[in-house]
């Protein structure tokens, strides 16, 4: 399929979802739900042999899960970005961006001008609410212990309102980084009366909260957009920055030795590392069951898009990327290739999917299902007729980053640069997947008219400089005109969609029911 065509789907998907049996009436909840650092190989559902996640994998089971999708960075920072934005994170112009936001990064986040998840479903009437670490911006309130309120605070990129830490990480116990300063906010307030609260059961806590207050939503209620970036696995930001004592779990022998426990039959060393990561692991696990419930117990499960996924891959020292090569921080798969799956049990049908998919790909489907009828200039492509009608999308996926290292995926093929300490490209690497999902062997010396047909898919090109061939997929060469017939299904049942855009030839879409 074009990327025109993956435009023109937001409209079709409109037609499935009018005749498919509606949510009473209004438009559908919106959860996404972001893991930190769990890698391909910590799931169940991803065939982890040691990770115990019932609840996620359950989850997993209902909808949609991808196994080939892209974070849109090998860092925390950069896939927010492309997260909320639909944008490569190269294009918010600092390079601060490209790289996990550190403390000292006082004057670098996100711009004022980008257009953000929240703020599209808040024009259309959503409420929004972010419910754990932002990573997008914090101003100067470390050093001088002021309100938070930065121009890069998520009150001003449309939330509605926001729990949380602004930075990387905190102390899951006390929420201070280190002991260096508070890091937990309500909005634009301090909290430190939540001390010795685990800070993924917090945010669980939260969670639940905002989705009993919102029972109607959706239906007799305005819709709601909850954004629920964990923590969990990260390691904590403690004083003592050992990997026993980062891997933090909830406050009190007893809670700590039930959630260790569980891996006893691994083994009975409780400061085993890997064995207080899959604790973690579950921990996360568990309050993503006590959200799935709340929203069962609400009556809001049908009317909800549920989307998981983790912001990149793990880190060396204690998760695992399954059969992929490298962790968090490069380009290979074990730092860019994710968990990620999609739930909307009227509408999603449960099943395993090989598409090609990206996290800059979340707000334009989002916003396509959700029937908001403009969307902003972005880099993701629209997979919701994928989602809804098992239409699959010929694409490649970039992970732009001349920081950290560049990747570009095309079917079988992907194509690796990554970039020395003062900032020149080390020789372009190629990997044929198929083959070789561990990437061991680079072909670039033998297929090089393959490495620079991908470099042409790139939104820059070998140099670093725009490539004029790339554009917004949303917005190359639309014309302002466009037709929609329903056609007769010539096999029987159902019908088509025939589209005609100005002057040009019609696109036929795949009969359906």
């Amino acid at each position: 399929m074009s990327r025109l065509f993956a435009f023109l789907t937001a409209g079709v998907v409109g037609l499935l979802l009018a005749s498919a049996p509606a949510p009473a009436q209004g438009r559908p909840n919106v959860v996404v739900l972001v893991a930190d650092d769990l890698g391909y190989g910590d799931l169940g559902s991803y065939g982890s042999p040691d990770a115990l996640t019932p609840h996620l994998d359950a989850l997993a089971a209902r909808g949609l899960r991808f196994t080939d999708f892209y974070a849109g960075g090998p860092i925390c920072t950069p896939s927010r970005y492309a997260l909320l934005t639909g944008r490569h994170p190269f294009r918010g112009g600092d390079p601060a961006l490209l790289d996990a936001l550190r403390p000292r990064d006082t004057a670098s986040g996100i711009g004022a001008g980008e257009l953000t998840l929240a703020e599209a479903l808040g024009g259309v009437g959503y409420k929004t609410a972010i419910v754990g670490k932002w990573h997008l911006g914090h101003g100067e309130f470390v050093a001088s212990g002021g309100a938070g309120d930065t121009e890069f605070h998520p009150l001003h990129h449309g939330f509605d309102s926001f729990f949380g830490p602004l930075r990387g990480t905190v102390d899951y116990n006390t929420h201070w980084w280190r002991e260096d300063v508070l890091d937990w906010w309500e909005d634009r307030r301090p909290v430190p009366e939540d001390t010795l609260r685990y800070a993924t059961q917090v945010f669980g806590d939260r969670a639940v909260s905002f989705i009993e207050g919102h029972a109607g939503a959706g239906t007799t209620e305005p819709p709601f957009f909850l954004y629920l970036p964990f923590l969990n696995p990260h390691l904590g930001a403690t004083q003592d920055q050992s990997l026993l004592a980062r891997t933090q779990l909830p406050v009190g022998e007893d809670v700590e030795r039930e959630y260790l426990s569980r891996f006893d039959h691994l083994t009975l060393d409780d400061t085993d590392i890997r064995k207080r990561y899959l604790a973690m692991v579950a921990v996360l696990d568990d309050e993503v069951g006590r959200i799935v419930d709340a929203l069962e117990r609400t009556g809001l499960m049908e009317n909800t898009i549920v989307w998981v996924l983790s912001d990149n891959g793990p880190r060396e020292d204690v998760g695992s990327a399954g059969e992929f090569r490298s962790f968090k921080g490069t380009p290979y798969e074990g730092g860019i290739r994710v968990p990620s799956f999609v739930v909307w049990p009227p509408y999603i049908a449960p099943r395993v999917s090989g598409q090609l998919a990206a996290t800059v790909d979340v707000l334009p489907t989002v916003l396509s299902l959700a029937r908001v009828p403009s969307v902003p200039e972005v880099d993701g492509l629209d997979l919701s007729y994928h989602l809804v009608a098992d239409s699959t999308i010929t694409r490649g996926v970039a992970v732009p980053n001349t920081e950290i290292g560049d990747a570009y995926r095309e079917g079988r093929w992907k194509l690796v640069r990554r970039y020395r300490s003062d900032g020149q490209p080390r020789p372009d690497e190629l990997y044929d997947l198929d083959a070789d999902p561990g990437e061991t062997t680079d072909l670039a010396a033998v297929y090089p008219d393959t490495v620079a047909v991908l470099w042409a898919q790139m939104p820059y090109d070998a140099t670093g400089a725009p490539n004029p061939g790339q554009h917004h997929p949303y917005t190359a060469g639309l014309e302002a005109s466009v037709a929609l017939r329903v056609l007769p299904n010539p096999a029987g049942a159902g019908g088509a969609v025939e589209v005609v855009l100005g002057e040009e030839a019609a696109v036929r879409v795949e009969a359906f029911d």
